[in-house]
């Protein structure tokens, strides 16, 4: 399932998977290796560590920020949670 995460996230975003796994900073990148690692920890059971590993990011804390920021952005901005919604929707129907 995370696969299939990685690629909604990856078309509603409008970036790919090398840069998420890049260390380039730009907001739209960082956005969306953000949402990658939210559903990544959301849909299994991995350590925060683990999942910043599979990022190739060197501190769990990366991963634990990762998803605090997509939960605070949830409820703070509507466009924001709208989009996310769609990037779900993708996912359970899958990408074609």
């Amino acid at each position: 399932m995370t696969e299939r995460s990685d690629k909604a996230v990856c078309a509603m975003f409008g970036v790919t998977m090398e840069q998420i796994i890049s260390k380039r900073r730009s907001r739209q990148i960082a956005r969306a290796r953000q949402a990658c690692m939210y559903y990544h920890r959301k849909e299994t059971s991995f350590s925060y560590p683990r999942v910043a590993k599979k990022y190739d990011r060197n501190d769990h804390t990366t991963a634990l920020y990762a998803c605090r920021r997509i939960e605070e952005l949830r409820r703070k901005d509507w466009r924001f949670d709208e989009k996310l919604r769609k990037v779900e929707a993708l996912m359970h129907r899958g990408l074609q």
